[in-house]
């Protein structure tokens, strides 16, 4: 048997998973949303629920009258990823044959943003997967998997689940017979009304910058809470670096557009040593300064951070009878600023797409076209420097 099984009650058990990043769907990928949720939190419940699952090839229909769901939508602006259903147990449900049930969902199920209509201010949610979940109903156990389908409309808070179906991919017991097979098709639908009213819309986030110097210039000292770190992710070949700081501007404002919302002016990124292909110290030189800072999203949970991507970042490294390059391609999450790891005014350089190029003798431990790692994290002065959006 491959899940608990609860004889006399139905039990539905979703453990998702999502498609994201380069494989996400094209649709979500392309459009940015932005949450507002009264709960600083983030976290969402409901006041009224309903769920109906019918296996299309067999007729059994379970139905709940009272099925709660909580979760989390926090607060935040150029999102993809809009939150998540952590749980759900339903009372009040009954099978076709009478019997009592219960339908608990389980496992974090997270929920991306598909369409928006504007003038019905009605969201869709979809691009989420979910792989084996299981349904156990006296003398019958099978599981199901699909694509959970559901729709938002800001005004009534309502969240309806529909054209959902899934698959079923294994069944066993000796009840299955006229309840489930291999194959079958399992509509689900429900409905539900969230609380607090949370409003999700699709634009382009805005962003607002207030603490910062008059003319918007920031310094950094290095952090504790991580270390300085550069290497080949493909060879393995990784150092520890010195201090290092960087300098720039990140005006205050508010409305301010995501595209070149600041800026790194200056850098002294120190020297590199451990390399356990190269003996020697290596030195770190920044190029294409400035570095330019865009914003991509911003979540207020975890203390509030925005994230963004570094256009034209390179490093030049030289070093005993080694010397390569490192471009980057820039990235939604190259940078964040905000709390990091329970620190608050922490600015994190982390490069998601950076590749060494110009390679100059290093042995093989460095090779054109491998993906290079960076990352570093910096104590922001002035500490009042606050970047948020919506």
């Amino acid at each position: 048997m491959r899940g608990r099984i609860f004889r006399g009650f139905v039990v539905l058990a979703m453990a998702a998973m999502l498609i994201w990043g380069d494989a996400s769907p094209a649709l979500a990928a392309e459009t940015s949303w932005s949450v507002t949720n009264p709960n600083a939190d983030g976290s969402f419940a409901t006041t009224a629920g309903t769920l109906t699952l019918v296996n299309t090839d067999t007729g059994v229909t379970t139905s709940c009258s009272s099925a709660p769901l909580y979760g989390t939508l926090p607060t935040a602006a150029g999102v993809h990823e809009l939150g998540y259903i952590s749980h759900s147990e339903a009372t009040d449900c009954t099978s076709s044959g009478g019997s009592p049930a219960v339908v608990f969902i389980a496992g974090e199920v997270p929920l991306a943003g598909r369409s928006y209509d504007a003038l019905t201010g009605r969201a869709t949610v979809d691009g989420v997967m979910l792989i084996d979940s299981v349904v156990s109903q006296p003398g019958c156990d099978y599981y199901v998997s699909g694509t959970l389908r559901m729709t938002y409309t800001n005004s009534s808070s309502e969240l309806v689940i529909d054209d959902t179906s899934f698959t079923v991919t294994y069944a066993t017991g000796s009840g299955c017979g006229g309840v489930a097979a291999e194959g079958d098709t399992v509509g689900v639908t429900g409905r539900y009304t969230l609380t607090p009213a949370i409003t999700l819309v699709a634009a382009p986030p805005r962003f607002t910058v207030t603490g910062g110097n008059a003319d918007g210039g920031f310094t950094t000292t290095q952090s504790g809470t991580t270390v300085h770190t550069l290497g080949d992710l493909n060879t393995g070949n990784h150092s520890r670096c010195s201090d290092a700081t960087v300098a720039g501007r990140i005006p205050n404002g508010s409305d301010v557009p995501a595209a070149g919302i600041g800026s790194v002016t200056s850098a002294s990124l120190g020297r590199c040593t451990q390399f356990p292909d190269n003996d020697g110290v290596f030195t770190v030189t920044p190029v294409n300064l400035p570095w330019r800072l865009d914003a991509v999203s911003y979540v207020a949970t975890d203390g509030g951070y925005v994230s963004g991507s570094i256009a034209n970042f390179e490093l030049s490294v030289s070093g005993p009878g080694c010397s390569f390059s490192v471009t980057n391609t820039p990235y939604a999450t190259d940078w964040r600023y905000g709390e990091f790891n329970g620190t608050p005014d922490v600015l994190l350089i982390n490069l998601q797409r950076a590749e060494i190029t110009n390679v100059q003798g290093c042995g093989g431990g460095f090779n054109n076209g491998d993906r290079a790692s960076y990352s570093n994290a910096y104590a922001v002065s002035p500490a009042t420097l606050q970047v948020t959006g919506r």
